[in-house]
């Protein structure tokens, strides 16, 4: 055990001293990157079907049909390929370009992420990054009213 407590005591000035020089430089990193906002909200692409007439009527035609039919009859990738094509973002890019006119159609859609919440959800999970909190809220708001229309 004395061993171990010797080599400890040699070795604690180098391990102390390149912990802090690591904390310092992670420090410095952390304070000149700018800040990243992040907006998101969620959206109902299908209609909830369960427990209304509709629904019963399609379990009772799943039924009939052998189990052939599912609860989803969305192509989910298809829809977000849908909503990220230029001919649906390019209205909003104009309705964005009122207030911030440098936005255009790949500034828009590098940082937005559309993606199904779970594979049991019948939600996507619309999202939007950037550096400036004002800007990133406006442009959510205004997808999220677009999508919504």
């Amino acid at each position: 055990m004395g061993e171990l407590l010797a080599i400890l005591r040699r070795r604690l000035i180098p391990l102390v001293g390149v912990s802090l020089a690591s904390l310092a430089g992670l420090y410095g990193l952390a304070m000149t990157r700018p800040p990243v906002f992040e907006a998101r909200f969620s959206l109902l692409v299908e209609p909830d079907t369960k427990g209304t007439e509709l629904g019963q009527g399609l379990k009772g035609l799943e039924q009939v049909a052998g189990g052939r039919i599912t609860d989803s009859s969305l192509d989910y990738d298809s829809q977000i390929l849908v909503l990220q094509s230029e001919s649906v973002l390019e209205p909003i890019v104009e309705r964005l370009q009122t207030r911030y006119p440098d936005i255009n159609y790949l500034a828009l859609s590098g940082p937005l992420k559309i993606e199904r919440v779970d594979k049991e959800s019948k939600l996507l999970s619309v999202s939007f990054t950037g550096d400036d909190k004002n800007q990133v809220k406006f442009i959510i708001d205004v997808l999220r009213k677009a999508f919504v229309e």
